[in-house]
């Protein structure tokens, strides 16, 4: 046994009065504390039995995963398809959003952004240039005042060869600014227009349309899971069945680690059958390694199914009996067909 401890606060969910939280401290059998909130909105169950539950639920939720994996629960059985048109009136109908409507409504807002990114780079082009204007203004001034040209392209002698440089470096700037903002005012209206278009084509589609009738415009089929169905409900009894013939084992074994995988393999053994007049011996051989503790426990759950007297399916009457053996403690004998003797192993 090992002893779990669990302390909790039950009270009102502030974003929500309908439910209830209840924060739980969960203490394991090692002192290890966790504390974590649980909402529901059963409010009339008894605190202890919601934390009873929500705790135990892990088990079912290795147990979802333990079909997936070893039964295939989730695979596709068959692609088979049914097109919406043959489900018309099968389904219930609701109204949706029109797909036509969402994709106007991105194709448009991925412009405006567009649009947004190019109008804050106007702006920002524009303080650019008007601080560059201000410092042609000065350098031309200060050119103004030693006497030299402005507007000459040769370096002056007179006032500083490093004044004409900066000062033709930024003029370059200004017209390759000038012309940058052209293309982007091109850009900007051409944006513009689009957006006008995309927003005149959304407004004449409706918001919502029916789920079936959008389904049928888009050629849409669903996948026929009648077959599934039939194949789950199978895959459910074989875990049953399974579960039911692990639990001795389970109960011997002791070892929730890995007394699935153990008797999965048990089930998954290799072996010989032994016919005979009064039944049918069933030899197998193990792929993996056993202790001798686990060969004996084995044992003894061979032993069990042998004492309910399992019968053949051929409805004579004639037993099954299962026997755990070694590959090299198996000789196959071949006799002639004619002759009386069955063959022996």
């Amino acid at each position: 046994m090992r002893l779990y401890q669990f302390s909790l606060i039950d009270q009102p969910w502030d974003q929500n009065p309908a439910l209830r939280q209840l924060i739980v401290r969960a203490t394991n059998a090692e002192g290890k504390v966790a504390q974590l909130a649980v909402l529901t909105d059963d409010l009339k169950r008894s605190s202890k039995e919601i934390v009873w539950l929500i705790f135990n639920r892990w088990i079912q939720e290795n147990d979802f995963k333990y079909i997936d994996k070893h039964m295939g629960m989730k695979q596709i059985t068959s692609y088979r398809s049914l097109d919406y048109r043959e489900l018309c009136g099968q389904l219930a109908d609701r109204q949706v959003p029109n797909e036509l409507y969402v994709q106007k409504a991105k194709a448009s807002r991925r412009l405006t952004r567009q649009k947004a990114r190019l109008l804050l780079a106007e702006d920002t082009a524009r303080r650019r240039e008007l601080a560059r204007q201000q410092t042609i203004s000065q350098l031309e001034s200060a050119l103004a005042s030693t006497g030299a040209e402005s507007t000459s392209q040769a370096p002056s002698p007179a006032p500083g060869p490093g004044t004409l440089k900066p000062l033709r470096a930024l003029r370059q700037a200004s017209q390759r600014s000038q012309r940058y903002r052209q293309e982007r005012r091109e850009k900007i209206d051409q944006l513009q227009l689009d957006i006008d278009r995309i927003e005149a084509q959304k407004m004449a589609l409706d918001k919502e349309v029916s789920r079936q009738e959008q389904l049928i415009e888009q050629n849409m089929v669903r996948l026929d899971t009648t077959n599934k169905t039939l194949m789950d409900a199978i895959k459910i009894c074989a875990r049953n069945l399974f579960y039911q013939t692990l639990a001795p084992f389970k109960k011997l074994y002791d070892n929730y680690r890995d007394d699935h995988a153990q008797f999965r393999e048990l089930t998954r053994c290799d072996g010989a059958l032994r016919l005979s007049a009064t039944g049918m011996e069933v030899h197998l051989v193990a792929h993996l390694h056993w202790a001798p503790k686990l060969r004996r426990i084995i044992g003894e759950v061979l032993d069990s199914i042998n004492a309910s007297g399992p019968p053949l399916p051929d409805g004579s009457g004639r037993k099954v009996q299962l026997r755990l053996t070694e590959k090299r403690r198996i000789k196959i004998q071949i006799t002639d067909a004619a002759a009386d003797e069955p063959p022996s192993i």
